[in-house]
């Protein structure tokens, strides 16, 4: 997508401007911050605000469970997280530590490998400074 091209270009270059012309620099800023459909949904505003429209993150059930197992044995943690422009399922901010979820689109069948766009995800998490803790979500769904 192209968030994830834009992220790899800050990544490499701190001021995408540098070596692009103003105008594409501009027009990826722009594009860096539209709320993805994949990462966000609408919900309904109280009724109070219902002129007013706002946006949060999906709710998936992997990270419900996730979170419940957490709070639990009482540790900190934010479920639900965008990092970059990534979604994650549960980060733990203090630490700089994460857990990502490996469905059936960021692994490959029969081999059971991950997909290009997964390590590409992971390398680009690596280098904003997070440590990943992978979990497939077989693996969740049977435990």
């Amino acid at each position: 997508q192209l968030q994830e091209v834009v992220l790899e270009l800050n990544l490499q270059h701190k001021d995408l401007s540098s070596f692009l012309p103003s105008d594409v620099a501009d027009w990826l800023e722009l594009a860096s911050e539209v709320p993805r459909v994949d990462l966000y949904a609408p919900l309904q505003p109280p009724r109070a605000e219902r002129r007013q429209k706002r946006v949060s993150a999906k709710q998936y059930s992997h990270e419900q469970w996730l979170s419940v197992a957490l709070s639990q044995l009482r540790i900190p943690h934010q479920a639900g997280a965008v990092v970059g422009c990534h979604r994650v399922a549960v980060i733990f901010r203090g630490q700089q530590h994460l857990i990502d979820v490996l469905d059936l689109e960021d692994i490959t069948a029969p081999a059971g490998r991950q997909t290009g766009a997964t390590e590409l995800r992971r390398r680009q998490l690596a280098a904003l400074g997070w440590a990943l803790h992978s979990a497939s979500l077989r693996e969740l769904y049977d435990s």
